[in-house]
């Protein structure tokens, strides 16, 4: 009868006193929690991405971890042991997927009561491409000056190759990778050094990060020169033969190392044709040839073959080829 007497009273006027129970218990919440301090805290993110497949798109270095819980508390909330994850691992396929920050509170933060937390962003949307490996060919980088006068010829490194490993769409666009710079200021002899391959992009790994051996080719400047308005000198004509007067001048162009070829100035017998086998008077074409250095190549030459009028010398001029004067 009084159980009876009870749930009446509790029926009677139902609404206006459930509305003061659900008011008493707001207000509650609200004092209690009204009493909570909020303090952000940044969190490295580490990802987890060993699979078959490799994120492209931006993933943030930190999240924003965001903890509640007493005035008293504030002092011990640090970023200190707290773990925020983003896990690829198990990602089966390419394609675009939006996955969660997992937060993981260390010990000393979860025996907090009252505490609460969240974290921002709270999921990530990622594009993942297959993971692929390719070999591709060390290009060596070179840098500096070398001394006046010399140039690099040639570049070479062993190894010759090193496998990349990234997604392929990167990967496919990779034709080489270079190494960081070989100085060449001061230098005019071949070198080799050891030196660690350049990677421009964090979304490839070189399979090996160990340095490579640069080998450089070091030559002389290789410049043209051009000489004009030069004398051919005729040799070895018989004494009683002469050959008439000749108003044709030579140019010619020689190539070499450009040192050389600034301190170079060909002398009056460097152009010279050979008449040895001439022995009567007559008109006769003959070739015209120069005479240079090892080091120096004939480009071109304005005359390669020239006419000349070959006649007999005076009587006074044969018994004194060398115009000494009569005793």
């Amino acid at each position: 009868m009084k159980a009876k007497t009870i749930i009446d009273r509790l029926i009677v006027n139902w609404l206006p006193k459930s509305c003061c129970v659900v008011a008493a218990t707001v207000f509650f919440l609200w004092h209690h929690f009204g009493l909570l301090e909020t303090k952000n805290v940044p969190v490295n993110l580490h990802v987890i991405s060993d699979g078959a497949y490799v994120c492209t798109s931006h993933i943030p270095h930190n999240v924003s971890v965001s903890l509640r819980t007493e005035a008293s508390h504030m002092a011990e909330i640090t970023a200190d042991g707290i773990e925020a994850t983003l896990d690829l691992s198990y990602i089966s396929g390419e394609g675009s997927y939006t996955l969660p920050v997992m937060i993981d509170l260390p010990p000393s933060l979860q025996s907090i009561d009252p505490i609460s937390f969240s974290v921002h962003p709270e999921t990530i949307t990622v594009r993942m491409e297959e993971k692929i490996r390719r070999s591709v060919p060390i290009a060596v980088y070179t840098a500096g000056e070398a001394v006046r006068g010399y140039q690099v010829l040639s570049v070479a490194s062993e190894p010759s190759y090193v496998s990349v490993i990234g997604p392929r769409s990167v990967i496919d666009g990779i034709k080489q990778i270079s190494t960081r710079e070989v100085m060449i200021t001061d230098k005019s002899s071949s070198f080799s050094e050891a030196v660690q391959l350049s990677n421009l992009t964090k979304l490839i790994t070189l399979e090996s990060d160990a340095p490579v051996t640069a080998f450089v080719e070091m030559g002389p400047v290789i410049s043209t020169r051009t000489y004009y308005g030069r004398e051919i000198q005729f040799k070895r004509l018989p004494p009683e033969l002469e050959v008439a007067e000749v108003t044709e001048k030579v140019d010619f162009t020689i190539s070499g190392p450009l040192l050389s070829l600034e301190a170079y100035e060909p002398g009056n017998g460097i152009i010279e044709s050979n008449l040895g086998h001439i022995t009567e008077p007559g008109t006769y074409e003959v070739p015209v040839t120069i005479a240079l250095p090892a080091e120096f190549i004939l480009e071109s030459i304005s005359v390669e073959n020239i006419k000349i009028e070959v006649r007999e010398k005076s009587a006074v001029e044969a018994e004194n080829p060398e115009g000494k004067p009569e005793a």
